[in-house]
């Protein structure tokens, strides 16, 4: 999976879980650290636990996706 889809997939996360003023901001070219940087908004504490959590899950089967083809 590229950056690209990952980003994606991340943004359709967020906003299925009704995150707010989702932003995608390529910082490529100014940092050597991250690629992009996603910014977005909760209502509450609650939601934004949700958001971050559903994020991470998001990684998780990124990395386990990595992981497989790496041992193919």
């Amino acid at each position: 999976m590229k950056y690209e889809e990952l980003i994606k997939n991340i943004v359709k996360v967020l906003d299925e879980k009704k995150a707010e003023d989702i932003k995608v901001i390529d910082i490529s070219k100014l940092s050597v650290i991250a690629d992009y940087f996603l910014i977005a908004n909760g209502n509450s504490t609650s939601q934004v636990n949700a958001l971050v959590d559903n994020v991470e899950e998001q990684k998780d089967l990124v990395d386990e996706l990595y992981e497989s083809l790496i041992k193919q």
